[in-house]
């Protein structure tokens, strides 16, 4: 929660969104129905192993999201900050915002998981 704040938080400085939109961003990107979390997940590693985003080859964390379906994007942001939290990726703060990148050490793991 408290990256995703922080992501929050970038974001909103560099696209200067006012507190309204703000809440309205955090109230659409938490829904009570689950969406296929692990499957999403799935997705975002397999799109960061096919472009070899690895160790220290990173990309803007805001990107991350722009390949997935519009109506989909806060629960991408979601699986982003589980997969943080479970080491798969790794955060580079940086003076233009945060850069993320897979895990070096965790990927046997991670392609187990994708190409099961």
């Amino acid at each position: 929660m408290f990256i995703f704040r922080s992501l929050l938080k970038l974001f909103r400085l560099k696209h200067k969104i006012n507190e309204k939109t703000q809440a309205q961003f955090i109230k659409h990107s938490y829904r009570e129905e689950p969406v296929i979390e692990q499957q999403l997940e799935k997705d975002l590693l397999r799109k960061l192993l096919h472009h070899r985003i690895i160790g220290e080859r990173h990309t803007s964390i805001i990107n991350l999201p722009k390949s997935f379906p519009k109506h989909l994007r806060g629960e991408i942001k979601k699986a982003i900050g589980n997969l943080i939290k479970k080491g798969f990726l790794l955060i580079k703060p940086t003076g233009y915002g945060l850069e993320a990148s897979i895990n070096p050490k965790r990927l046997g793991e991670i392609k187990e998981m994708i190409f099961e």
